[in-house]
């Protein structure tokens, strides 16, 4: 199992940063610490089995549109293992940037 590591400020409340489908506890205050906050995204993706879909210590190379013979857009994504310092070449259907 993976832990996720947060490491950022917040000024936002919690109730303002929750997932509407998975609220933080109430017993916390609306102002939470990053220790905190790193404890609501582990949960959730344990809640919701998502460490399978998400890779950690990997860094992202490129992200790089492809056109396929057949017209259809996918993406070449390519990725280093920070453990193992591999290399790995993936082609997506589509691809999510989140930032912020």
């Amino acid at each position: 199992m993976y832990t996720l590591f947060v490491h950022f400020r917040t000024n936002l409340a919690k109730e303002i940063m929750a997932y509407p489908d998975f609220p933080f506890a109430k017993h916390l205050p609306s102002f939470i610490s990053t220790e905190e906050v790193g404890n609501y995204l582990q949960d959730y993706a344990d809640h919701f089995d998502l460490m399978k879909s998400i890779k950690v210590d990997h860094e992202v190379l490129s992200v790089k549109p492809m056109h396929e013979e057949d017209g259809k857009q996918t993406w070449k994504i390519v990725v280093k293992n920070l453990r193992n310092e591999t290399i790995h070449t993936s082609i997506f259907d589509a691809v999510v940037v989140c930032n912020g």
